[in-house]
């Protein structure tokens, strides 16, 4: 079992980091075991011939009504202001 990190930097960047403790790689190695135990069962994720991981998007639902109006009301309560004033009071 590797003790070290390997990371996409290379070797060389990846040893600044130095070896990780032995409980952190059996922890790794049994999370990422049972991740990928359940890939292959998710048809919403898939890895392509190059080992990157893609994952299909949410789907979108439907703002309630509560947002809705909390959204109005706190838009309503903003102070309406000029944007050129806002960056000379920043800057100012």
């Amino acid at each position: 079992m590797r003790t070290t990190p390997v990371r996409f930097l290379g070797d060389q960047e990846a040893a600044a980091y130095g070896p990780l403790p032995r409980v952190g790689v059996a922890a790794l190695d049994e999370a990422l075991r049972y991740v990928g135990g359940r890939l292959a069962a998710n048809a919403d994720v898939r890895v392509d011939v190059a080992g990157k991981i893609h994952v299909a998007s949410d789907k979108a639902i439907a703002e309630p009504p509560s947002l809705i109006d909390l959204r109005r009301r706190v838009a309503a309560m903003l102070p309406r202001i000029d944007i050129g004033d806002q960056i000379l009071e920043v800057m100012g």
